[in-house]
């Protein structure tokens, strides 16, 4: 099948399901939405208002730098969705005279708006394709031409990048490269005879099935971070996969793994809500799930009304969604707007994960991510470990066996996320990693982790062991694989014990790592929050958050030179051990202001066993548990409370 000639809109909807799109945008959470998106559009035409998108006058650089991409098409998107969902012309004719000064004035040419990285000409076609669609009837007949024969230019353009957008396929960049030529043919067609027309929309169905696949793994956790997952490549994915549905090919958003991310934001949900756990090459504020609204109604589409609650695609959470911010750069993705309106739906009752029978762990097995948690509040824990696979063209780090760990509404250990120290990795044509460094990880003699060819951030870890109980849950994680060749590293192990039950839960991570003889020097790495304080105190350390506290006691070795320094503008400790089998033991119990601190004890016994003792009133808490250097590995761990 194909989209009929003039007829528009088709993309994500069509002009006959209009009227009730309007009709439900007439009251509740969808009726907030809408009024922002009326404010917003009068905030852009209006010349007096800071937000003012000046196409014609073009004063702001944003329209001629690469970085315009991220301002001005949001601003677009938000446009085309306030002339689909009120049928003010003037919004309509404001967005097509900007479509046609950026397609008559060779805005962003420079840098590569259409045919630049793969990403870029993904995002420029998305909203292009989008605007034209939705506002096609404000269009000339000439202007239609004109537009017509820039999406033909813009086809070819992208196809010279085919090959290395395919390459990348796991990745938003690949993917996103892939879904330009795809949307440019869908909007015209019918209109203006396109070369390889078919073929690059086969294609992109193809790529999104492949980055299912290869860039989320069967639990749903993604390989890129989730800013690159759920903002910069899901969205596009989604809407171009309903695009194609409505052209006549297979529903992709059946897939199951659509739906299975939407678990992986579940439990890496930071406690409190607002965004996730950063892992890997990452910003800390990334938590939409706005284009994941095509799976409500499916069985994990019920968790949408709770994830919605605490997450940035839900107007009663957010303020990136309902604020009076003026600065252009800051408003919100605009094709979240556009998604709201067409699939909220209120007649899914909201229900917590606890009401849906969700587990308080999981383990994301092809990823190598293990979260655990002891409930969904704001003041509960949240424990994320990984020790996983890197994707070698994905955005990573230099991160295996690293810790994240949040608790009573602090960021206690964080990953510094996007914009580590970065690392010039010209030989393999590629850079932007932050190395081990600036993570919660174990370094061995000053060296940061590499992978199988020695390419720093591309690793392998592996996750051994995943237990839960009602007591606890614990993980291994092996990153030996990590220290090539340079390291000598024969075992490089992290057993997890997060304790849950009991007068007072606390974590115990245990680090092990060991040569074939010769001593080196491990280091154990710990990074709080900015603003957060660090204070030494005999046999360990304390993290001052911004209300509560975080006790850490390195119990092994007991005479550990524990010293503090910075890490990227944020608090590090540093617990060397120098050894050829480095051992350590670090237990953390976070506290409330002015709580009692209990009191914490560690034994290695000669068979091989640490026994760590939380003592608190007059409750005994005892962990055993077998030095990771013991074989076999996946000894059971016990826990006795008394």
């Amino acid at each position: 099948m194909a989209f009929k000639t003039g007829e528009h809109p088709r993309l994500l909807f069509s002009a006959e399901e209009l009227d009730a799109l309007r009709a439900s945008a007439e009251s509740g959470l969808k009726a907030r939405v809408l009024d922002r998106v009326k404010q917003l559009c009068a905030n852009y035409m209006d010349p007096a208002h800071p937000q003012y998108l000046d196409f014609g006058e073009r004063e702001k650089d944003i329209w001629l730098q690469r970085y315009g991409i991220f301002t001005v098409l949001p601003n677009l998107d938000t446009l085309s969705t306030g002339y689909a969902f009120t049928e003010d012309q003037a919004i309509g004719d404001f967005a097509r005279d900007a479509v046609m000064a950026i397609i008559d004035n060779g805005l962003g040419e420079n840098e590569g708006w259409r045919h630049g990285l793969g990403h870029d000409k993904g995002m420029f076609a998305h909203t292009m394709a989008f605007v034209y669609d939705i506002c096609y009837d404000r269009f000339s007949d000439e202007q239609r031409v004109r537009f017509q024969e820039y999406a033909r230019e813009s086809v070819a353009f992208a196809r010279e990048f085919w090959a290395g957008d395919l390459a990348q396929i796991a990745n938003n960049r690949g993917v996103r490269g892939l879904l330009a030529p795809a949307l440019w043919c869908m909007a015209v067609e019918g209109e203006i005879e396109i070369e390889n027309s078919e073929r690059s929309i086969d294609q992109l169905e193809s790529a999104i099935e492949q980055f299912l696949f290869n860039g989320i793994d069967a639990t749903g956790a993604p390989f890129e971070g989730p800013q690159y997952v759920y903002r910069s490549c899901v969205p596009y994915c989604a809407a171009s996969a309903e695009a194609m549905r409505r052209r006549g090919g297979i529903n992709l958003l059946n897939n199951n793994r659509f739906e299975r991310l939407l678990e992986y934001q579940l439990f890496e949900l930071v406690p409190g809500g607002g965004t996730l756990n950063n892992l890997n090459d990452c910003q800390p504020s990334c938590g939409s799930v706005a284009c994941s609204l095509t799976q409500m109604g499916k069985p994990g589409g019920k968790l949408l009304p709770w994830l919605g609650t605490q997450l940035d695609f839900h107007p009663d959470r957010t303020p990136d969604w309902l604020d009076d911010n003026d600065d252009l750069s800051e408003t919100p993705q605009g094709t979240n707007f556009l998604y709201f309106l067409l699939w909220w739906r209120d007649d899914i009752p909201c229900h917590s994960p606890q009401e849906l029978g969700y587990p308080l762990a999981r383990h994301f097995v092809g990823r190598g991510v293990a979260s655990m948690r002891t409930g969904w509040a704001k003041d509960d824990w949240l424990v994320s470990h990984f020790c996983g696979p890197q994707v070698l063209k994905c955005h990573r780090q230099g991160d295996s066996n690293h810790l994240a760990f949040y608790a009573l509404g602090e960021r206690f250990l964080v990953d510094a996320g996007y914009g580590n120290p970065q690392v010039d990795l010209a030989q393999a044509g590629e850079r932007w990693y932050g190395e081990t460094d600036v993570h919660n990880c174990v370094m061995v003699d000053g060296q940061n982790q590499r992978g199988p060819h020695i390419t720093p951030g591309w690793t392998e870890g592996e996750m051994l062991d995943f237990v839960q109980s009602d007591e606890f849950i614990t993980t291994l994680g092996d990153a030996a694989s990590t220290t090539g060749p340079d390291h000598r590293i024969r075992r490089s192990f992290r057993r997890v014990v997060l304790v849950r039950r009991g007068p007072v839960p606390f974590l115990v991570v245990v680090d092990l790592n060991e040569n074939d003889g010769e001593p080196f020097l491990a280091e154990c790495l710990w990074h709080t929050e900015p603003g957060n304080q660090v204070e030494l105190t005999d046999g360990g350390f304390t993290i001052h958050g911004q209300q509560n506290d975080c006790l850490a006691s390195v119990l092994y070795p007991s005479d550990a030179d524990i010293r503090l320094a910075d890490s990227n503008t944020r608090p590090q400790v540093r617990v060397p051990v120098r050894a050829a089998v480095a051992e350590m033991v670090t237990v953390f119990c976070p506290r409330r202001k002015g709580e009692e601190a209990p009191e914490f004890t560690c034994e290695r016994e000669d068979e091989g066993q640490f026994v760590i003792t939380c003592r608190s009133g007059g409750s005994v808490t005892a962990v055993r548990m077998a030095a990771a250097v013991t074989e076999p590995l996946r000894q059971p761990i016990e826990v006795e409370m008394g």
